[in-house]
């Protein structure tokens, strides 16, 4: 019988099309059959035909499991084994037994080794009916009924994730209230089949999904390449350590699925797990307002591999748009467009130092800001927008394109440029509580040393000191983009009247309604 159970496991192994992917990982609930045969101790009877009697039950069981917890099962038993005997002086006696069983399974294996063989323990008791039919001249029918109890093991032979071969063996303990009853205590060698049904056991739990980002701002791509989108936290909820692997993409902008790597959890423990995504070309040009979804896959593996995927609304805005945070508009700087570096390039080509040339940078600044005013770009507000909707922001060559901007266009367009040939910037925001709109110029820093401050003005009023990321102090020039028209100067003495006037008067930085933000 064990020989053609084998043979039979290996036959249907090759058979099923999901027998690799069982991996010895049983579903909630099953019913099966299992056949069996049943060795007790002794016929309880001196007078059968020598060779007839071979103390051996023949028969089957019905049976159910439904997961405890982890690796505990309940299990319940019912079935039935018989027999029938000669006595020498011609008397057939048929015994039967009918078994109502109950116990607890304990898998051996841990889920993680993934194998398809998965030996077990078991124990439990029940009721045994035991009937004895005894034809001679009459027929005589007695029963009884005895208390009894088992323990033993078994193999399960996991072949699919609905269907497993079993082979088990185990002791009974039956008591003997009648003298006429058999001790019917002994060995059960059983082998049958299951079926499976219901949830596979939990690996894992989602117990929080933190939102970062719900508004993705196209200008910002580079940023959401190391800033995450979303936070999961898992939980592991196996009895032992798992792998988890989150897969993210959000379908028509993201290049390719972005994939955390599989990060190990141990049993009971939360992991936060930032979900990324890698944007590609059709983002940095949409050009409306839309909805996207972004869907993300965690997948977990112990053994087993489970999957378990969800979806998070995101908003999707336009190249242009600007969510008003002063730190996010550097995004918008364009210094390695080639047609800008052109541009640059020609511009400061024909400057000739005649004087001190430690003033290159602030030559090149001013003759910059010139030639721009002479192409006819000039300022133009934006249309009133409401305060909970983008700001819309031209990228430089926009600029340049259309002669015209507003506050941060033309700080974006002369920013651009500066940066190009190596100059570096910084916005001045104000958001003056005595006016209804903010208002945005930039400064730029000289290379001057401040003790040499008078090679460009007597007036230390128009620059301002700073300290460089080297450590070194240095001078910078504050600039009014929207005087684009008028000239350098005029921008600069503007900028820097402004400068004292909001932030060092009326106290705008010390209070923060007025900030200095580098470009980086």
């Amino acid at each position: 019988m064990l020989k053609s159970f084998c043979i039979a496991s290996v036959i249907i192994m090759f058979l099923l099309p999901e027998r690799v992917e069982a991996q010895g990982v049983y579903r909630a609930y099953g019913v099966g059959f299992r056949t069996s045969l049943w060795k007790y101790r002794d016929a309880g009877d001196e007078n059968y035909q020598p060779g007839i009697v071979d103390n051996s039950f023949g028969g089957g069981m019905l049976y159910f499991f439904a997961r405890l917890i982890d690796k505990w099962y309940l299990e319940g038993n019912i079935g039935g084994e018989s027999r029938n005997v000669i006595k020498i002086n011609g008397v057939v006696e048929n015994i039967s037994m009918t078994s109502f069983l109950a116990g607890a399974r304990y898998d051996l294996l841990s889920r993680n080794l993934g194998s398809i063989f998965q030996p077990y323990l078991a124990f439990g008791g029940g009721m045994h009916t035991i009937t004895r039919n005894i034809i001679s001249t009459s027929v005589i029918n007695k029963s009884n009924a005895e208390l009894g109890a088992f323990f033993g093991g078994g193999l399960n032979v996991i072949l699919a994730s609905w269907f497993a071969l079993n082979a088990d063996l185990k002791y009974h303990f039956i008591t003997r209230e009648s003298y006429e009853t058999a001790d019917l205590s002994g060995l059960q060698l059983g082998f049958g089949l299951s079926f499976m049904f219901g949830g596979l056991p939990e690996l894992l739990r989602i117990e929080d999904i933190n939102i970062i980002v719900e508004d993705i701002y196209p200008a910002y791509y580079e940023f959401y390449a190391t800033y995450p989108l979303l936070q999961v936290s898992v939980k592991n909820t196996a009895g032992y350590t798992i792998e988890v692997n989150l897969h993210s993409n959000i379908e028509g902008y993201s290049e390719r699925p972005h994939e955390s790597g599989f990060i190990e959890i141990p049993s009971g423990e939360i992991e936060k797990i930032p979900v990324y995504a890698i944007f590609g070309k059709k983002l940095i040009s949409t050009k409306k307002r839309e909805p996207a979804v972004v869907d993300f896959n965690l997948e977990a593996r112990a053994g087993a591999t489970h999957m378990e995927s969800m979806s998070i609304n995101v908003m999707i805005h336009s190249r242009n748009a600007w969510n008003g945070e002063v730190n996010r508009l550097s995004f918008f700087l364009t210094p390695d467009d080639e047609e800008l570096m052109d541009l640059t390039r020609g511009i400061i080509d024909n400057i000739k130092f005649v004087d001190n040339p430690k003033l290159q940078k602030f030559y090149h600044a001013r003759e910059i800001f010139n030639k721009l005013g002479e192409t006819g770009i000039g300022y133009r507000s934006d249309p009133n927008i409401p305060y909970y909707q983008d700001d819309y922001v031209q990228y430089a060559m926009e600029t340049i394109d259309k002669k015209s901007g507003d506050c941060d266009d033309l700080v974006i367009l002369y920013c651009s440029l500066l940066e190009s040939i190596g100059i570096q910037t910084a916005f001045i925001e104000v958001r003056d509580p005595e006016k209804d709109i903010a208002h945005l110029y930039m400064m730029f820093d000289s290379g001057i040393s401040p003790g040499e401050g008078a090679a460009l003005s007597s007036n230390d009023k128009k620059y301002i000191i700073r300290e460089q990321t080297s450590g070194n102090r240095s001078i910078w020039i504050p600039v009014e983009a929207t005087l684009v028209g008028d000239g350098f100067d005029s921008a600069w003495n503007s900028a820097a009247t402004a400068y004292i006037e909001e932030g060092e008067i009326r106290s705008g930085i010390a209070e923060g309604w007025m900030q200095i933000v580098d470009v980086k």
